[in-house]
Formats: C-alpha cells, sequence, structure tokens
C-alpha cells in the first residue's frame, strides 16, 4: 500500500518536530514547513493526502491557507490544528473549507484517530457532485457558484437558498417552507427574507436579456422549463396590495415594510384558522348529517365561505353559498384528492381569496372535499389599519428611547470617566512609589556586589541588578504614559530650533556609537524651525536613536536627516538593521510591543519607548511613522508643524517675493581618534570609526 503524504503547517519548530516523529511512526510521511506561504506554495504544487494547518502562522495564517486553497479547487482534506478553541474560531474555520478541527492542547491517540478519518477519504473525490441548472454549476464541497464559466459570489444563505431550488427541479416551493428549511423556521424571522434572498440571487444570477433562472408564482406552479432553477409560490400575495384610506404624514417605507412584516404572520394564522374551520366540517361528510335534502353542504357570506364536493369536484348540493367566493373549486377538490391538503390563492369577483381544499377518507378512500374560502381584503384592511394606527407610535417609541439613552448614557459614562481617571492616577501613584524600593533592592544588591563569596554570587547580583534597572525604566515609562493619558504632562507649541535639538540629540549618542562600532551621521539645514515642545521632542529623538544603534550591527550607519516638507518639518532616523517584519509595522507604536528575534541582538527595552514617543509627538500637533527602507533597516520620521524662521535685516531689502532656504550646515566627520575635518561643501557630520 503506497504511503499516505501529510504536508504540516507548524512555526512551533519542537511541536512540529514531535507530530511528524509520531506520524511516522503510524506509517505517514509527514513533511513539515514553518510558514503559511510556503505551505501554501507547496499545497498547490505537490499532491498531498492530509494537510495539518495551524491558525497563527508567520506571513499567511491558516485559514487564508485553507481559502485560497478552496478557491482554487483544491480538494484536500484539511485538519485545523490550534489554540484557539473558541466556538466562533471553530465555525469560522470550518467555514472556510476545513473538513476537520482540533484544539491545543491535544491527546496523540485522538490527533491520530482524526488523521486516518480523514485520509481513508479517497482523495479528491468530493462527497456530492456538482448541481447543474442550465448554465449554473453548484459545488457543494466547495461552496462555489458559477455561470457560464464566471464565479458568482454568495452569502451562506444565498448559497443554501440556491442548492434548495436547484436539488429539486420543477419543484415549487412555498415562503414558509423555505423559512423552515434555510432559516430554521424561526418566530424571529418573517418570511419578507425570502423575499429579500430572492431578489438578491436573481440580481447576480440573472441577465436582462434572459429569462430569469427563479421564477415567483401565485398558487401552484406548473414544472420548471429547462434551465430554470425552481419556483417560489408568493405566500401570501401582497405586492399589489395596499393600504386602504388616508395615507396620513408617515413615511411610505416604514408602513410598507412593517405592513408586509405583520401580513407574514396573519397569512400563516389565516391558513392554520381555514384548516381547522375544514376540520370541524368532517362530521356533515361522516355522519353528522342525514344525507336528505336538509341536509347542508355549503354555506357563508361575502367573506367567507364553505363548500362539500365529491372526489370529482362536483357539489354535494345544488344549493350556492350565497357569496361571491366562487365556490365549489373542482380543479382544487380534485387536486386535494392526489395531493392531499392544498392552500392556494385565486383571484375572485372581489378581490384575492385564499382557499383550503381538505379531502375526507372513509376507509382508506376520499369519499369527499371539504373547502374553505376567506377573503384577503379583509386581512389586509385590517393590518393596514392596525399599521397606519402602529407607525405613528413606533416613532414616538423611537424618539422616547433616543432621549432616555442619552439622559442614561450620560449618567453611565460618569462613573466610567471616573473609573478611568482613577486608574490613571493608580499607575501613576504606583509607578511613583515603586521606585523607592526598587532604589533600596539595587544598593543592597551593588553593595552585596562589592565582596562575593563565589562567582555564582556574583553573577546572580549582576542578574538582579540588571532587572532592577529594567524595572525602574518600566516604572519611568509607565509614569510617563500615566501623565500623557490624564493631560498631566506638560507640552509647549512654541517656535524652536529644530536643527538645534538635533544636533544636541546627535552630539549625546556620539560616544555610544563609536564605542559600538556603529557610524552615526547627520545631514541638518541651518534654520529649521518648528512649533512645538524642544525638550520632548529631544525626548522622541533620543528614543528613536537608542532604537536605531541597538538594531545596526557594527560597521553599519545610522543616518539622521531633517528637510522643509509641505509646510511641515520631517526629522528622520535610519538605521541599517535587519528591519521590521512587514507584519509587524502596525505594531511597534504599541504599548509593550518588544521586536522579534531578528531585531534583539542586543539587549532589549520595555517596549514603551516607542508608544511614549509617538505620544509625544501627537500632543505636539505632530505625529512619528515608521517604514521600512528599500536596502535594509527600519526608518523613523518625526513630522512636526514648520515654523518661517526670523529675517535677518539686511534679507529684508530682498523684498517681500524673496525666500529663505535652510541652508546646510558645515560638515564635520570625527574619525576614531577624535579627529575633525571640514567636507568640501558637503553637509555630512560623521561620528563613529570612519568607512
Amino acid at each position: 500500500m503506497e504511503m499516505r503524504r501529510i504536508l504540516l503547517v507548524e512555526d512551533e519548530a519542537y511541536l512540529a518536530r514531535m507530530i511528524a516523529r509520531v506520524l511516522g511512526e503510524e506509517g505517514y510521511a509527514a513533511d513539515t514547513v514553518g510558514n503559511g506561504r510556503s505551505g501554501l506554495t507547496r499545497a498547490l504544487a505537490e499532491p498531498f493526502d492530509l494537510l495539518i494547518v495551524d491558525w497563527t502562522l508567520p506571513d499567511l495564517d491558516g485559514v487564508q491557507i485553507v481559502r485560497r486553497l478552496r478557491a482554487a479547487e483544491v480538494s484536500v482534506p484539511v485538519l485545523m490544528l490550534t489554540a484557539r478553541g473558541q466556538i466562533e474560531d471553530r465555525v469560522e474555520g470550518l467555514d472556510a473549507g476545513a473538513d476537520d478541527y482540533l484544539t491545543k492542547p491535544f491527546a496523540l491517540p485522538e490527533l491520530l484517530a482524526r488523521v486516518r478519518a480523514l485520509t481513508r477519504r479517497p482523495s479528491g473525490e468530493p462527497v456530492e457532485a456538482v448541481i447543474r441548472a442550465g448554465d449554473i454549476a453548484l459545488d457543494p464541497v466547495h461552496h462555489a457558484v458559477r455561470r457560464g464559466g464566471e464565479r458568482v459570489e454568495l452569502t451562506a444563505k444565498e448559497f443554501a437558498l440556491l442548492a434548495t431550488l436547484a436539488r429539486h427541479p420543477g419543484q415549487v416551493f412555498t415562503r414558509s417552507l423555505l423559512l423552515a428549511t434555510i432559516w430554521g423556521g424561526t418566530s424571529e424571522v418573517y418570511t419578507n427574507v425570502v423575499d429579500l434572498c430572492v431578489s438578491h440571487l436573481r440580481k447576480k444570477l440573472d441577465r436582462p436579456d434572459e429569462p430569469s433562472h427563479i421564477r415567483t408564482v401565485r398558487g401552484w406552479a406548473t414544472p420548471c422549463s429547462p434551465g430554470t432553477v425552481g419556483d417560489v409560490q408568493q405566500e401570501p400575495h401582497t405586492h399589489h396590495a395596499r393600504v386602504r384610506g388616508h395615507p396620513g404624514p408617515y413615511p411610505d417605507l416604514l408602513q410598507r415594510h412593517g405592513r408586509r412584516a405583520v401580513l407574514g404572520r396573519a397569512a400563516e394564522q389565516q391558513d392554520a384558522l381555514l384548516v381547522r374551520e375544514a376540520e370541524s366540517r368532517r362530521s356533515i361528510v361522516l355522519g353528522g348529517g342525514d344525507g336528505g335534502a336538509g341536509s347542508t353542504y355549503a354555506g357563508g357570506s361575502d367573506e367567507f365561505g364553505w363548500s362539500v364536493t365529491g372526489p370529482d369536484g362536483r357539489p354535494f348540493s345544488r344549493i350556492t353559498t350565497g357569496s361571491d367566493l366562487g365556490l365549489p373549486r373542482p380543479d382544487l377538490a380534485r387536486r386535494a384528492v392526489r395531493e392531499g391538503t392544498v392552500l392556494d390563492t385565486f383571484e375572485g369577483p372581489g378581490g384575492d381569496l385564499r382557499v383550503v381544499s381538505l379531502p375526507v377518507k372513509q376507509s382508506g378512500e376520499v369519499v369527499a372535499v371539504i373547502q374553505v374560502a376567506q377573503s384577503r381584503e379583509l386581512i389586509q384592511e385590517t393590518v393596514g389599519e392596525l399599521v397606519f394606527v402602529l407607525a405613528p407610535m413606533a416613532i414616538l417609541a423611537l424618539v422616547l428611547a433616543a432621549i432616555g439613552g442619552l439622559i442614561v448614557s450620560g449618567r453611565a459614562i460618569r462613573p466610567i470617566r471616573t473609573a478611568f481617571d482613577k486608574q490613571r492616577a493608580f499607575v501613576a501613584d504606583a509607578s511613583h512609589e515603586l521606585k523607592t524600593p526598587i532604589t533600596l533592592i539595587r544598593v543592597d544588591a551593588e553593595m552585596l556586589a562589592r565582596s562575593p563569596k563565589t562567582d555564582d554570587d556574583r553573577q546572580f547580583l549582576d542578574h538582579l541588578v540588571g532587572e532592577t534597572e529594567r524595572m525602574d525604566a518600566v516604572l519611568s515609562d509607565l509614569l510617563v504614559l500615566a501623565r500623557l493619558d490624564s493631560g498631566q504632562l506638560d507640552v509647549a507649541r512654541e517656535r524652536f530650533d529644530l536643527t538645534g535639538v538635533l544636533a544636541e540629540a546627535v552630539g549625546r549618542f556620539e560616544g555610544r556609537a563609536a564605542a559600538e562600532g556603529v557610524r552615526l551621521e547627520a545631514e541638518l539645514p541651518e534654520g529649521l524651525y518648528a512649533r512645538g515642545d524642544g525638550g520632548r521632542t529631544h525626548q522622541i529623538l533620543a528614543a528613536l536613536l537608542d532604537n536605531a544603534l541597538r538594531y545596526t550591527p557594527a560597521g553599519r550607519t545610522v543616518a539622521v536627516t531633517a528637510r522643509l516638507n509641505d509646510g511641515r518639518t520631517e526629522a528622520t532616523v535610519a538605521d541599517s538593521g535587519p528591519g521590521i517584519a512587514p507584519g509587524n509595522l502596525s505594531r511597534v507604536f504599541d504599548r509593550f510591543y518588544r521586536a522579534e528575534a531578528a531585531r534583539t541582538g542586543g539587549e532589549g527595552g520595555t517596549g514603551l519607548g516607542l508608544a511614549i514617543a509617538r505620544d509625544l509627538a501627537r500632543a505636539q500637533g505632530g505625529d512619528l511613522t515608521a517604514r521600512n527602507t528599500e536596502a535594509s533597516g527600519a526608518e523613523f520620521c518625526l513630522s512636526l508643524p514648520a515654523v518661517a524662521r526670523e529675517v535677518p535685516e539686511g534679507d529684508a531689502a530682498r523684498g517681500p517675493g524673496a525666500e529663505h532656504v535652510p541652508a546646510p550646515m558645515p560638515v564635520r566627520a570625527r574619525d576614531g581618534r577624535g579627529a575633525e575635518e571640514t567636507g568640501p561643501g558637503g553637509s555630512t557630520a560623521g561620528y563613529g570609526p570612519p568607512h
């Protein structure tokens, strides 16, 4: 027997090795990949008997893999193996096209049992064949619909409705039956949702120059013509009816939709009433009457009537109903003999009529048919008057509810806002108060480190000191964030020299760059002014330079530039490190976010520095963004509102049309020995070892 091939897509390397080992011992050939894109590529290119896919994967998650496989009509069985075990997660995974779902942690015997069950299914053989109706092809396995070779996107309910009609060509479905089949017959769903779903299907499937694939008929329809998906009986037939009387000042849309919803329920109640009325007259046929001339086999009024006929449709009595309801109906009576109880709507002299034809059996044979009819106009008029009265009440109730909601929400938000304020105050107070014990712990550790008994003791104490430093940094950052959130951190909005702040920040990190073997370059124009807080801007630049130096290897460059762009000043810090994974670019400013292993070659930070930097930038009316450079590395751009520099008196004579462009600063290059040289007209100041 040929060995079954299994592809395992799992980013946890150790877990993948263990599962592959167990599968190998069970006689399977298991291949493993550690990211989503590689898994999708191999699944599309190679024949596998089973895919085991994790949900959370680098590059492409498991659900996206399954969706793309099903879109490409790859029918290989898929087992989702993930820690996401909520009901909504399981539903999403299975609806995406997975055949099975197993949550972590799992038992190996259960995993192997599921693998055996899935690999027993013949590869590439769908459970149900493609259903065809004319040029429409419906694939139940992949939930795909095509018309004339073109894919048609349908919702889940639209697909279920189309599949139900296509599986029973020529059969007529009432709205009540479709409601029970597709929507489960819940009382919260009105029958007009069937009309809406059918309408959406027609728009997606039909073409203007061709007949519709789905027909809506009154009463029971004749068999469908070739290429027609199915017929839907309109029950009740309401689109010709209208509310009688004065329309009133209320919106016609509200009345129309409200009336349709009520009519749907009223029609169901009318059908049930007619059936009960017909059953109550069984005794007339089965012995309640003497069968003589005095027996009554018909009766009624202009709005309600009944009649008894034989199996052939001929009335039992020549006495008419005295009404204008058109009973008896021999055609419906003969149909009831063949099919059982029949409910139908037909047009009478006085308007639409609803009639039930109930066969009466004796000794297993149909001996008579009882027909009961009632006018639709009565229900429509009653419902119209009811909606006309309820519509203004509904509008008034909505207005009162909105006013009450505003009042209640205002009262409810106050304690929530107070709670948030207290939470911010607690974070600030706790961060401040914890600094004292952290300081004491660090002092004690450093005192003990002066004379450790063993090398292990020194290593332990050094680690303790390092952790206290990290905790102190976290508390400091938390304190800044708490003050920012509460609006208690002073941030100025005044004119300041951005060029000078940039030069000062670069000079501050000069020594560190030289010690780490990183070249620090700055291209700074003269006289670049911004509106904001110079001190807070220095904090932002310090965080960016610290981040850049941490992720730039020795021998590489960190570049600092500034420019004026469309009324805003931009200061950019670019490193030459590994860059940021595209999927994580949107998260680098999240609080407590820590870069992945590719960017953590050195000592990691607290995960709050960049978050604080962006909040400080926005507090000044600016912003902080991040992107990957074309070559390599990450680039952070700080933008602030620009301010025109002061014009010297000598320049005033040039006239109002003169332009004032920031001039580049003199170039200063410093090598590892501390020597300085001026570049020939350039504008680059280098700090650190020369290349």
